[in-house]
């Protein structure tokens, strides 16, 4: 929640998605480091951008990067 700029503390229902995107093949740093770039829209949001970097294979920092920096 911290990566996101929130200072609440975490839902209930929001700890399955954390749960899903380990599942994924995403790791900690990964995770926050996309919560970092997430301006608003909170999980949500960032779950959006998780599931798309998921269907185009992307699991790292660098990958992930690249990519926004191409697609900008």
């Amino acid at each position: 929640l911290k990566a996101l700029g929130s200072s609440k503390n975490p839902a209930f229902e929001e700890r399955p998605m954390y749960f899903k995107w380990l599942k994924l093949g995403f790791n900690l740093d990964v995770i926050i480091f996309v919560a970092k770039n997430v301006k608003k829209g909170g999980f949500a949001k960032l779950d959006n951008r998780l599931n798309k970097y998921y269907e185009l294979h992307l699991f790292s920092e660098k990958e992930i990067s690249e990519y926004e920096n191409e697609k900008d």
